[in-house]
């Protein structure tokens, strides 16, 4: 879905005009956004790419406009012993994310699906990749999250929740994953994606209550200007219909606030529309449990919106002749949040 050039550059002239055009896959509320604004001039990792860094920093008249983010589970467990679709869906998934600027991804723990993933990403424009966060080993995989930027990732780091785990997520290392991303010369986004314990119950809710301390104190200590964007985006595994007050503290904890939602859907993981999960869940569980927040101690947006997408695939795709059709690309649905600063 094609998305017009946001970033006009007019040198020598009295004033700048900054088109934004954001089209939303699957809307029947809001197909396209555009925002025109009149400005005065005077008013001012990983592979990343030398030639992109470059001219980035020769282009001090362009202004910001705006930012997509999308946050995206993928589902990619260890092939073996999980077989899942893994290697084709990692194939498909790119296309349904070439038109934003950032992706945060969780469950990318398949190396060879990682590896494919990335090398399609880059040839759809996303020219820088994050670390992927935490080690693996004989009986643990890596923490499966990383970022993929169509801007420069100027800084990243990350910290593991170690031993703040319950059953089978101890066997990922589960993290929280910080990059710092220039968008222009003097315009920069503080950008954190994470995972957090899945499954309910008063343990399970006892470690995801830690693991939002240790993301409260990692961010402390980076010690952001206020006068620049921080979001955190990421599967909480924290219902804000059937969890309330979990996600209530959720918020006030970590100084966060959700962008309005905009479109038709209220699930990111769905088994009545999912036919990933559906054999899985025939009781047709639903949840929503995948955030992009921004938090309200740095700069706000002045304008935000968030949407839950269901990408599906053109055509079936199955691993095994003997399986059902799919046209699911993971087990969660992304969520698109939008924010101009």
């Amino acid at each position: 879905m094609a998305r017009s050039d946001r970033y006009i550059n007019m040198k020598n002239a009295g004033s700048v005009i900054l088109l934004n055009r954001l089209i939303l896959p699957q809307s029947k509320q809001i197909d396209q956004t555009w925002a025109e604004i009149t400005m005065s001039t005077d008013n001012n990792g990983l592979n990343q790419s030398t030639t992109a860094k470059e001219q980035m920093k020769e282009n001090n008249d362009i202004l910001f406009s705006g930012i997509s983010i999308l946050s995206y589970n993928l589902y990619l467990r260890p092939f073996p012993p999980f077989f899942n679709g893994q290697r084709l869906r990692s194939h498909l998934i790119p296309y349904h994310t070439k038109d934003y600027d950032i992706v945060v991804f969780q469950e990318v723990f398949d190396k060879h699906s990682r590896s494919q993933l990335q090398l399609k990403l880059h040839e759809y424009g996303f020219l820088f990749m994050s670390q992927t966060v935490g080690y693996g080993g004989l009986f643990k995989v890596n923490g499966g999250i990383f970022i993929a930027s169509k801007f420069p990732i100027e800084q990243q780091q990350y910290r593991a929740f170690r031993d703040a785990c319950s059953g089978f997520d101890c066997f990922a290392d589960k993290s929280i994953l910080y990059t710092k991303i220039q968008f222009n010369q003097t315009f920069f986004v503080h950008i954190f994606g994470t995972h957090l314990q899945a499954k309910l119950g008063r343990q399970k809710t006892r470690i995801r209550t830690r693991q939002i301390d240790i993301i409260k104190q990692f961010i402390d200590t980076l010690n952001i200007s206020s006068n620049e964007p921080v979001i955190i985006a990421g599967d909480f595994n924290i219902d804000r219909f059937l969890q309330p007050d979990e996600y209530l503290n959720m918020l006030s904890v970590l100084n966060i606030k959700i962008p309005p939602y905009i479109g038709e859907y209220s699930f990111t993981f769905d088994s009545r529309t999912n036919d990933l999960i559906g054999i899985r869940h025939s009781d047709h569980k639903q949840e929503c449990i995948d955030y992009v927040f921004y938090s309200k101690m740095h700069l706000q947006p002045k304008l935000s919106y968030q949407r839950i997408l269901q990408p599906k695939t053109f055509q079936a795709w199955k691993e095994f002749n003997f399986e059902q059709d799919y046209y699911d690309l993971s087990d969660h649905y992304p969520v698109l949040s939008y924010y101009e600063f």
